[in-house]
């Protein structure tokens, strides 16, 4: 939790920093894209695209982790309530069943870059 913490913290100041360097640099013209603001050959421009889609590519499976946590929480609960405590055996987890985890989560990834790549005007 602690690494999942400061990974995050670090990737809220690094979209804060571009953010607020983007909007300083053009104002009120910066455009949803603030890439789109620059040159598109610009040496600095094309290390930002490069250097952001990798952050991106660390980010999204990164903060997925919570979420995934919360919904095998819900999932783990719902899965508690209708059992009686006296006469139910002792079982694992959802979360430690490889056979139901890595399903789970590969469809909701799947779910998310499809949704990413159907809306490609999010920031609008």
């Amino acid at each position: 939790a602690k690494v999942v913490g400061t990974s995050t913290a670090m990737l809220w100041a690094v979209y804060c920093a571009i953010a607020t360097c983007g909007f300083l640099s053009f104002l009120e013209k910066t455009r949803p894209d603030f890439l789109t603001n620059y040159e598109v050959r610009d040496f600095a421009v094309v290390l930002c695209r490069v250097s952001l889609s990798v952050t991106l590519v660390f980010a999204c499976p990164l903060n997925s982790f919570p979420a995934m946590q919360s919904l095998f929480n819900i999932l783990e609960s719902l899965r508690q309530e209708g059992q009686d405590d006296n006469s139910r055996p002792e079982f694992t987890a959802l979360y430690d069943m490889h056979i139901v985890r890595v399903p789970v989560t590969t469809i909701c990834f799947a779910l998310t870059v499809l949704v990413a790549v159907k809306t490609p005007t999010v920031a609008d």
